[in-house]
Formats: structure tokens, C-alpha cells, sequence
């Protein structure tokens, strides 16, 4: 199943946060929602996001997601159930620890 396919073709914007395509995951086989919801945030440059859509809590993909992709992104929610969950995935760039420590010596001396 391709990602297009069930994409909303829509920008979604929420009063205080930007405007990102919004993935409605609630009407796919269970086995093909978190494959979905990677190959979406596989797609992501750094700074870009979408919303997922599910009817039940997706915090089990997010533990997957840290273990795969590490601290690469941010997770919010923006609806938290009972019957809708919404949550905001926004992409960045990953600082090594090298250039973290770096940048570090370069502020403290």
C-alpha cells in the first residue's frame, strides 16, 4: 500500500502550531499502521512533521520509533483520547555526541 494512497491530500492547521498533511490511520489493518507511519517519517526532511489520526493510543510506536530512529524527533499530543487520539511528529536534525560535547567546550571554556 502506498503512503499516497492514504494520505489526506489536506494541510491541517491547529490553532498554535503548523500546518503539516495529516495521516488518518484508523481505517487501516492494524499490521499495517505502524509500517505506514514509519515510511511517512522516513519521508520527513528535518523541521517537517504530520499528524497522525488513530482510535487507540499509538504509545507503543513511539518506544518503537526511539529505538530505531533515536532522538530524531518530537512526539506531541494533541488530542488524547478516549475515542481519538491525535498526535504531532515533527522531524529534526541529530546532534552527535561529538558535536554536542564541542559545542559545550565552545561555551563553557
Amino acid at each position: 500500500m502506498q503512503v499516497q494512497e492514504i494520505e489526506q491530500k489536506k494541510q491541517i492547521k491547529e490553532p498554535g502550531y503548523p500546518s503539516f498533511l495529516e495521516l488518518n490511520v484508523t481505517h487501516l489493518e492494524p499490521k499495517f499502521k505502524h509500517p505506514t507511519i514509519f515510511r511517512c517519517f522516513n519521508a520527513l526532511q528535518p523541521e517537517d512533521g504530520f499528524y497522525i489520526l488513530n482510535d487507540d493510543d499509538l504509545k507503543p510506536l513511539y518506544y518503537q520509533l526511539v529505538a530505531k530512529k533515536g532522538e530524531t524527533f518530537t512526539w506531541e499530543y494533541i488530542e488524547d483520547g478516549p475515542l481519538r487520539w491525535k498526535i504531532l511528529i515533527r522531524k529534526f536534525l541529530r546532534v552527535s555526541q561529538q558535536q554536542n560535547e564541542l559545542s559545550k567546550k565552545e561555551l563553557y571554556g
